[in-house]
Parts: C-alpha cells; structure tokens; sequence
C-alpha cells in the first residue's frame, strides 16, 4: 500500500497509463469491430490522460518546498524616518 501523501501521484500514473491505452488502441487492435469501438470512445482518452497528467503536476508542486510570504506594505502606509 503507498503512502497517503503518494496516492495522488498512484492516481495520476493509473490515470495517465489508462487514457493512453484508449488513446493508442484504434492503432494497435488488430480486430476491425474493436478497433472502431475504440476509436469512437477517444475523447474520453484524452481526457483521462489529461486528468492523470493534471493530478501528476498536482503532485509535483505540492512536493516543493514552499518560499516564505513577504509580508505586503504599501508605499502610502510605509513610515517615514523622523527629521
């Protein structure tokens, strides 16, 4: 079992594996009948293969270390040093 914090890479890589096997199986089916039932369910492969390549992104950033926030200060309210 993966850890919790690699299920979202686990769903991605399932997710990327699977949209292209829809999308390349119109050309690697040999049978006439499955190849044109294949081929009319590509879109859904595309999307699949979009979805798994959107949760490995996902991933990737939120494995990066996060920078500190400045904190914001706008130039009106910015002290002035004394005279």
């Amino acid at each position: 079992m993966p850890k919790p914090n690699n299920a979202l890479l686990v769903k991605g890589v399932a997710c990327t594996a699977l949209g292209l096997a829809v999308v390349a199986a119109p050309y690697v089916v040999p049978s006439p009948s499955i190849r044109t039932i294949t081929s009319s369910v590509s879109l859904v492969g595309w999307f699949v293969l979009a979805l798994g390549a959107m949760m490995i992104l996902r991933y990737i950033r939120a494995q990066r270390p996060k920078a500190p926030k400045k904190p914001l200060t706008s130039p009106v309210l910015k002290q002035r040093p004394p005279p």
